[in-house]
């Protein structure tokens, strides 16, 4: 005999929440629009279309003194902090008496694109919260985020409560907790849109003792340029445009808040939409800098790429609204590795003795330095090194050297004090 199938909790009709959650975003108003009526003679008065008439106002120009709030979501830029207000609301109606609602607890957090991120409820504590909220109030919080990437963001907000029934005697009889989550999705746009480019300048050599009387370093030089691109709705401010460099590198700002000596304050750029800025850095390696140089080198022979740094931008909206912008790294190709000391033996080269202005080899078991950007010098690819017992054992006659143009060298058959001296692209080594 067939029997009727027994009802499940999903097939149960759903009882309304005494508790409903409004979502309102918090952003800034804007200046109010008016548009004058043209002068005509006619019995309305020009005034009649003003959103604040008066005497002493310019009726012909399109913004007043009036705000408006905005009318919609409006957009949401990648820099700038989302921020709204979560209301849960006591729906009870006055004439109820047999319910009570208390412990409204509410929890957001932020789905990202690549991550979720639990959010942080301002204020933290609140004693509606724990001792219940009354009939047509409600509990309200604040939250904000700063939206760091492009793409579909969901705000998740759950909100918990304890509903209690009241018996004929004014006293609990039972009690439930009731829970729900909603789910309010919006997509993150760029404002700025930044584009780098960066250029290899000409190395600049200082003299460094420590590799004796004639040693140089070589530090290297790179123009990083970059393009700014309003790609929003509305003119920003660019306050400050800064590079973040990676040692052992330092950056000189080359824009316009570069200091002069009789430079007044300079005056930030306005981008309207489509509006394009270029701004320019000078990095240079820093002298005497350890930190990070031997990642450098390290980078620089792997894929002959050097980091330079990031890029941070600030930004203010039309009505004071900030933002704030971090690229990516970046990086330069860089043609020629920064100076290395040359007590290190970077694999077997040939040695070349100089007659004339064209090298010819010696030998091939010898290790050698041949480093110089000049014609008449080629630099083997396995890098720049020396060690010059190899030499002397290779040569009878102990090599030294002759400054050549550029402090680059010619290597001789002349003895000097029982020592081999070698310079090579400015760099000296004296064993």
């Amino acid at each position: 005999m067939a029997r009727p199938r027994a009802h499940s909790g999903a097939d149960a009709p759903k009882e309304p929440h005494a508790v409903s959650l409004k979502v309102l975003r918090l952003s800034r108003p804007s200046l109010s629009y008016q548009y004058p009526l043209p002068a005509a003679d006619t019995k309305i008065s020009s005034k009649a279309s003003l959103s604040y008439p008066a005497d002493n106002v310019d009726d012909q120009f399109i913004l007043t003194p009036n705000l408006t709030l905005p009318p919609a979501f409006g957009s949401a830029y990648v820099g700038e902090t989302f921020a709204c207000t979560l209301s849960a609301n006591n729906e009870l109606p006055d004439e109820e008496t047999s319910r009570v609602v208390t412990s409204v607890r509410i929890v957001a957090e932020m789905q990202t694109p690549s991550q979720v991120a639990a959010l942080d409820l301002e204020p933290a504590e609140d004693t509606a919260s724990k001792d219940g909220v009354q009939k047509g109030h409600s509990l309200q919080k604040i939250v904000r985020f700063d939206l760091k990437e492009e793409g579909n963001h969901i705000l998740a907000v759950s909100v918990s409560y304890t509903e209690t029934l009241i018996g004929s005697d004014a006293q609990a009889a039972s009690g439930r907790v009731r829970t729900f989550r909603k789910l309010y999705q919006f997509v993150a746009q760029p404002c700025l849109s930044v584009r780098t480019k960066s250029s290899e300048l000409a190395p600049l050599e200082v003299e460094n003792k420590s590799l004796g009387p004639y040693g140089k370093t070589r530090l290297l030089r790179f123009a990083l340029e970059a393009q700014l691109e309003n790609v929003g709705d509305g003119p920003v401010v660019v306050k400050q445009t800064r590079l973040n460099p990676k040692p052992p590198f330092k950056a000189v700002s080359l824009n316009w808040d570069l200091q002069g000596p009789e430079q007044a304050d300079p005056r930030p750029p306005t981008l309207h939409p489509r509006d394009v800025l270029q701004v320019a850095f000078l990095v240079e390696q820093e002298e005497g800098q350890q930190e990070g140089l031997e990642t450098l080198q390290k980078d620089m022979k792997r894929d002959g790429r050097a980091v330079l740094g990031q890029l941070s931008i600030e930004w203010r909206g039309a009505m004071g609204d900030k933002g704030f912008l971090t690229t990516d790294t970046a990086a330069n190709d860089a043609s020629a590795d920064p100076e290395e000391p040359f007590s290190s033996v970077c694999g077997s080269l040939k040695t070349h003795k100089l007659t004339g202005d064209f090298p010819q080899p010696i030998t091939d078991s010898t290790e050698a330095c041949i480093s110089t950007q000049d014609e008449w010098m080629r630099r083997e690819p396995s890098g720049c090194c020396t060690d010059a017992n190899l030499l002397r054992a290779a040569n009878p006659n102990p090599l030294a050297c002759d400054t050549l143009r550029g402090g680059y060298t010619r290597l001789t058959g002349t003895k000097k004090n029982d020592e081999t001296n070698i310079i090579c692209s400015g760099a000296y080594l004296g064993v």
